[in-house]
């Protein structure tokens, strides 16, 4: 279970930084830029389109009422596999009317690159990319907190955010506070252990 989990949880936290707040129907959430997505990505697979990607991709347009509908249908492909996925958004709709004002058709000219883009997120997601967005932890103040602490730019960081990520799910599971280990180990934060201090208390 936990190889199956292995890249998932390697990826699935986010760093605030790159999120934006974003409103849409009457609601507001948080929107992961894709090309830090894409990013990961890179660092976990190699460059877009020699090891992973899109391929095989179909498009076709779909009119329902006002609106038409671009849809995108590709092959998602990464080293350890493939799969299928659709996306579909509006290419020509009627804009919500406004105090009184009755909306008008308009066109997204930009429709093909937005599918694309929209699309590897999705794809992307899927495999534990920034999971934490689309499961709306974002609305969890601790959760964000914790994230705020593994992303802080910290004076003489040795270990990575991916290690003191790491760290703090070994020290929850073992009820052990964060502060109570770096007062023993006398530094500020987590990233200022060692790489031996790191592996000493992941064995314990």
């Amino acid at each position: 279970m936990e190889d199956n989990l292995k890249l998932w949880d390697s990826v699935k936290a986010t760093d605030p930084k790159y999120l934006k707040k974003v409103k849409s129907g009457g609601r507001e959430y948080s929107a992961i830029d894709a090309y830090y997505q894409m990013e990961v990505a890179t660092k976990k697979f190699g460059s877009y389109g020699s090891s992973w990607g899109l391929r095989n991709i179909e498009t076709n347009f779909l009119t329902i009422g006002n609106d038409t509908l671009g849809n995108l249908k590709a092959e998602f492909y990464y080293p350890d596999g493939k799969f299928d996925i659709i996306n579909s958004i509006k290419v020509v709709y009627k804009t919500n009317g406004y105090q009184g004002k009755e909306g008008y058709m308009k066109s997204d000219e930009d429709w093909a690159k937005k599918i694309e883009t929209n699309t590897i997120s999705k794809a992307l997601s899927k495999l534990g990319f920034n999971v934490d967005v689309f499961m709306g932890k974002f609305e969890d103040n601790e959760y964000v907190q914790e994230l705020n602490y593994i992303h802080a730019k910290v004076s003489g960081a040795v270990i990575d955010t991916e290690k003191i990520s790491e760290l703090i799910v070994h020290l929850k599971k073992r009820g052990i506070s964060v502060q109570s280990v770096v007062t023993s180990y006398s530094v500020n934060h987590l990233g200022q252990l060692t790489e031996s201090q790191y592996k000493e208390i992941l064995g314990n």
